[in-house]
Order: structure tokens, then sequence, then C-alpha cells
């Protein structure tokens, strides 16, 4: 009985660390979108003072 309660502690935490991953993850997209977005206004920027 004992076993089965082990294992579900096991399980519930590698879930967690899976879900802190996925956070880690989409904080890493986020974080790459805004750059780009940002480079994008640059580019805009650029092409303004060109004109």
């Amino acid at each position: 009985m004992t076993e089965v309660r082990r294992q579900t502690r096991e399980d519930d935490s590698s879930l967690l660390l899976a879900h802190s991953f996925q956070k880690v993850k989409d904080r890493g997209k986020l974080i790459a979108e805004t750059t780009e977005t940002s480079k994008d206004r640059h580019k805009t920027v650029d092409l303004i003072r060109e004109t």
C-alpha cells in the first residue's frame, strides 16, 4: 500500500516539474516574440528615417 502512495508522490513531483518547465518555455517564447517585435519596430523606425 505504501508503495502505491510513494509512486503517486513521485508522479506528482515530476508533473509539477514538467509544469514549471512549460512555464519557463512559455516565458522564453514570450521574450523571443517581444524581441522580434522590437526588432521589427527598429526596422520600421529605420525605414521612416531613410525616407
